[in-house]
């Protein structure tokens, strides 16, 4: 499942892909997806066929991923503040 590309519909229509990892950690039946400002609940994931099947979503709650991301950044080689707000650029 890791290495595999879901297609996410909603109805007919291709919306977005997701990586077989996400689709498992993210993607799970019942989840609130967000896609470019619009909600859409997942109906069903069809592991055979690679295809997640969404409808609109208007409810008032969200889901959470099942995971827990850390990122440390080692080494900011710029970085610049201007108007109060600051920006870094990272290299590995």
């Amino acid at each position: 499942m890791a290495g595999d590309n879901y297609s996410i519909y909603c109805g007919s229509t291709l919306i977005a892909t997701a990586s077989g990892r996400r689709a498992y950690m993210d993607n799970f039946k019942g989840a609130v997806y967000m896609h470019r400002g619009n909600s859409f609940l997942i109906k069903s994931v069809d592991k055979a066929k690679k295809d997640i099947m969404t409808e609109p979503f208007t409810g008032n709650y969200y889901t959470m991923p099942t995971t827990d991301k850390n990122t440390m950044v080692e080494k900011s080689i710029f970085q610049k503040e201007e108007g109060g707000i600051s920006t870094c650029f990272f290299a590995d």
